[in-house]
């Protein structure tokens, strides 16, 4: 699914990410009931993998979209800010694993470590296990 210039222009708008929603960069469409209602960028930096900038339509936000896309790229270090003033993406990067790492200017860098796909495959097997018992 191609991501609305529109959307493009209102997350270029927003107070967060003004200015980092670069014109050619990767962009992945978070998809909500087919509808694109967000974004993530990723790529990868000498600190490990971010997905920022990030935005999802305020509409949308909370609905685990993010913890969804983060679920998916365990298998890699990842880094991404918050500011002090986003209570609601600290507490959602927190739930999604990430801890406090670096102080930032006006906020902090969290950090989650990769997990190898092997451990996750064992992790998923046992509590399949646990659930059929």
């Amino acid at each position: 699914m191609e991501i609305p210039e529109e959307l493009l222009r209102e997350a270029n708008r927003t107070r967060e990410i003004v200015g980092w929603v670069k014109p050619n960069a990767h962009r992945i469409p978070l998809v909500h009931e087919g509808k694109v209602v967000g974004f993530v960028t990723p790529h990868v930096t000498a600190w490990g993998m971010t997905f920022a900038p990030i935005f999802v339509l305020p509409a949308y936000r909370r609905l685990g979209l993010m913890l969804e896309a983060y679920s998916v790229a365990r298998d890699v270090t990842m880094w991404e800010f918050a500011a002090d003033t986003n209570v609601a993406s600290r507490g959602m990067l927190e739930k999604a694993g990430f801890t406090q790492w670096r102080r930032g200017n006006g906020g902090w860098l969290l950090r989650r470590a990769a997990t190898p796909c092997s451990t996750l495959a064992s992790t998923t097997r046992r509590s399949a296990r646990r659930s059929r018992a």
